[in-house]
């Protein structure tokens, strides 16, 4: 899948936390998308990007920084609990109970097709490569 251009409804279960991030200047953050921090620990929309340690959680509205400075804005994400993320034919039932990594803010793919290696959580439940797979967005992820 491509990244972002509009929010999402991304299905969420469990028991979710939520935290708020300064958002990075001129980031789009799209509701139902995976957000990362960036070397500078601003807010920004996950990606297989060099750089990027982590996701931090599920943003829970959009939030757009254009031509705004580091940490104008904020963003409220989810996480602690699973969400049902795109995965495309990379992530299969094999994947169950291992770790899946970015491919874009809402697309998440196994550890041997990332070039970056930014963990999201472990695989839940694998749906179909159509609808996605739960991933547990853990706190420490």
């Amino acid at each position: 899948m491509a990244a972002l251009a509009a929010g999402r409804i991304t299905l969420t279960k469990g028991y979710l936390r939520r935290q708020t991030y300064q958002v990075a200047a001129n980031a789009i953050i799209w509701a139902g998308g995976m957000v990362c921090l960036n070397a500078t620990g601003f807010a920004i929309p996950a990606a297989d990007t060099a750089g990027i340690t982590r996701v931090v959680g599920v943003a829970t509205a959009n939030v757009n920084n254009t031509g705004g400075a580091d940490g104008v804005v904020s963003v409220t994400v989810e996480y602690a609990g699973q969400f049902l993320l795109a995965c495309g034919a990379s992530i299969t039932q094999a994947d169950v109970g291992r770790l899946a990594c970015v491919a874009d803010d809402q697309t998440t793919q196994d550890a041997t097709a990332a070039t970056n290696d930014v963990p999201v959580g472990l695989v839940r439940e694998f749906v179909s490569a159509s609808i996605g797979a739960w991933v547990d967005i853990l706190a420490n992820s």
